[in-house]
């Protein structure tokens, strides 16, 4: 069961060097559908992961352009009918700057 309140979510954001989510054996997972896309001219991938119990986290996996084998993840937890959230936040991001 989430520990979240209906309507509330976090979002946590990480610079890595895995491409993948990786869970514990302390959180089972139930299912995981791995979707490989294109935002900005990227290639970004998203994992859906639902655990065992039925918490859902969403997870985007975007490569730092100038750091060879670094990928920025960001995660959503909580409320899945928030997720969208994070759908828009991934959307915005781009490296002109950076």
């Amino acid at each position: 069961k989430s520990v979240f309140p209906e309507g509330s979510n976090k979002i946590e954001a990480v610079i890595t060097d895995s491409n993948s989510v990786a869970t514990s054996s302390d959180y089972v997972e139930q299912s995981r559908k791995t979707n490989n896309l294109q935002i900005n001219g990227q290639s970004v991938t998203r994992e859906d992961i639902t655990l065992a119990g039925g918490v859902r986290f969403n997870t985007y996996i975007i490569p730092v352009p100038s750091l060879a084998g670094k990928y920025l993840m960001i995660t959503i937890y909580g409320d899945p009918k928030n997720f969208y959230i994070l759908d828009n936040l991934v959307k915005s991001i781009g490296w002109d700057n950076f």
